[in-house]
């Protein structure tokens, strides 16, 4: 498999369980923790990967693109396994939840621009542009279904640990994955 097609894997198989991890935690706040005020302050997380893309864009012009998409990845994992060890720790689900989307939003503001930018690094000719190009995209969409789809299953877990727990198996093997 070429590089190209495993940074696409990596990049579909990091994106499904980002999310999955997304809707199912606003699902979470919403129906077991019953906050409003939690739904929106994870929401409100978002906004780190907005007011940092710029910035984002900038790093990924500057450093090594892959580099930027490993890291991301590891720091993906490791936000997620903090997430899981404080809710077994009985942490504020909420205040760790909000914290750990801000981390994710945070990390995508370094990551996505990387990923976007990175297809004519492996292009030879207009032709293999649009073919990357038209790839990564493709991927992303398929990816939002997939999460969504993978969040609906995680909802009938009735087991967040259990959840999260899927999620972070996805995200270790998207990093296994364009490790190899």
């Amino acid at each position: 498999m070429t590089h190209f097609k495993r940074i696409v894997m990596n990049d579909l198989l990091s994106n499904v369980a980002l999310s999955a991890f997304n809707i199912y935690t606003i699902w979470y706040l919403a129906n077991v923790v019953h906050s409003q005020s939690a739904v929106a302050l994870f929401g409100c997380a978002g906004f780190v990967e907005i007011v940092l893309a710029s910035f984002g864009g900038r790093m990924s012009d500057r450093f090594p693109r892959i580099n930027l998409i490993r890291i991301g990845s590891v720091a993906r994992m490791i936000a997620l396994l903090v997430l899981i060890v404080m809710q077994k720790m009985s942490v504020s689900f909420t205040a760790v939840s909000v914290a750990v989307g801000c981390v994710l939003s945070f990390v995508t503001s370094f990551y996505l621009p990387a990923i976007e930018t990175i297809a004519p690094a492996f292009s030879e000719d207009d032709d293999d542009l649009i073919r990357n190009n038209a790839s990564l995209n493709m991927v992303q969409q398929l990816a939002t279904i997939l999460g969504s789809a993978l969040s609906g299953v995680l909802v009938l877990l009735k087991s967040a640990l259990v959840s999260y727990g899927i999620i972070l198996v996805i995200m270790v093997a998207s990093w296994l994955h364009h490790a190899s």
